[in-house]
Parts: C-alpha cells; sequence; structure tokens
C-alpha cells in the first residue's frame, strides 16, 4: 500500500459536515409531517360497527338480492 488514506480538510467543511446537517433536518421534518398527518381522532364506533357488517352481509348473503 501507498499509504494512509487522508481526507482533505476542505472536503470534510463543505462537503461533509453540510450533508450530515442536511439529513438530521429532514429527518426531523419527517418526524413532524408525519405527525401533523396522524389523526388523533377517535372514531364512532356506531360508524365503524355498520363499516364492518356491511361487507359481512354481502359475503354471507351470497352477494346477490340481499
Amino acid at each position: 500500500m501507498a499509504g494512509d488514506l487522508v481526507l482533505d480538510t476542505a472536503i470534510r467543511d463543505w462537503v461533509l459536515i453540510p450533508l450530515s446537517v442536511v439529513m438530521v433536518l429532514i429527518g426531523v421534518l419527517r418526524y413532524f409531517v408525519s405527525k401533523l398527518m396522524r389523526s388523533d381522532q377517535v372514531p364512532d364506533p356506531k360508524i365503524v360497527k355498520e363499516g364492518s357488517f356491511l361487507p359481512r352481509v354481502y359475503v354471507f348473503g351470497g352477494g346477490l338480492g340481499v
């Protein structure tokens, strides 16, 4: 081998550090966007019950004439 691999300080300062900062900021942004898009509302039990009941009626009724 010719020698040790040395990283130029200009590359470190102008490429790697800003790239690392951008990646951390993107992760934080993704976290807050997903938190905002999440719904904290509890669905109405009646609507949930009706929503699961109708497909079962269709399947058990043969899908026709019910």
